[in-house]
């Protein structure tokens, strides 16, 4: 069973891409966890955010490639 004190961790988040499933990690209060297959609805640009940390953080990182 789920609590609130369990914890969730993304398999492999350098793989998540627009339709290709994401593997999640449940990590119980006691230790045992849980894998589970999970869909997701990000688009490319929104997964850009995700790894730069903000659409801001991505769109200074484009702004410097482009300077660059």
């Amino acid at each position: 069973m789920n609590q609130e004190v369990d914890r969730v961790t993304i398999g492999d988040p350098s793989g998540l891409a627009p339709g290709k499933q994401v593997t999640l990690t449940v990590i119980h209060a006691d230790g045992s966890r849980r894998t589970v297959q999970c869909s997701h609805a990000l688009n490319q640009q929104q997964i850009d955010w995700f790894h730069a940390g903000s659409a801001l953080n991505s769109l200074k990182q484009q702004h410097e490639k482009a300077m660059a």
